[in-house]
């Protein structure tokens, strides 16, 4: 599936993953100018433990939020496949059902045939065919 197909069916959600993506990029870009001013800070005497508690709060920060968001960027689109795919899985069983539904009637009489003497009846069916077949009979 492609992103065209997400896209298509889902523009908001699309735009939503986008949104989290810029997110996490800020995030990472005021992060490198938040280190970079408190590289600035452990220059002086003064203000020293200050940049270095602006340097490892920022790297912690900045990993962990950006992070969240880069996953949630990718979740959506990952729920919105699995959404497609469940739709495809979906289509696929009913068109199974339909094909079994049109198993005859006729190929079993209601006088309670074995497995066996339908098999040499119907030889390219298989066991669940015939299941079917005794279920629409009774």
């Amino acid at each position: 599936m492609d992103n065209e197909k997400i896209k298509a069916e889902y523009p908001a959600l699309s735009r939503i993953s986008v949104i989290f993506q810029v997110l996490g990029i800020a995030i990472l870009v005021l992060s490198a100018i938040v280190i970079i001013y408190g590289i600035t800070l452990l220059n002086r005497d003064s203000t020293e433990s200050m940049g270095l508690y602006l340097i490892i709060s920022s790297i912690v920060s900045a990993l962990v939020l950006s992070l969240l968001f880069f996953s949630f960027s990718e979740l959506i689109p990952l729920f919105i496949r699995m959404e497609l795919n469940s739709r495809k899985t979906m289509i696929e069983n009913k068109k199974e059902t339909e094909i079994y539904s049109k198993v005859q009637q006729s190929d079993i009489n209601k006088t309670n045939m074995t497995f066996e003497e339908w098999k040499k009846i119907n030889p390219t069916k298989s066991i669940s065919d015939y299941y079917i077949a005794i279920s629409k009979n009774y």
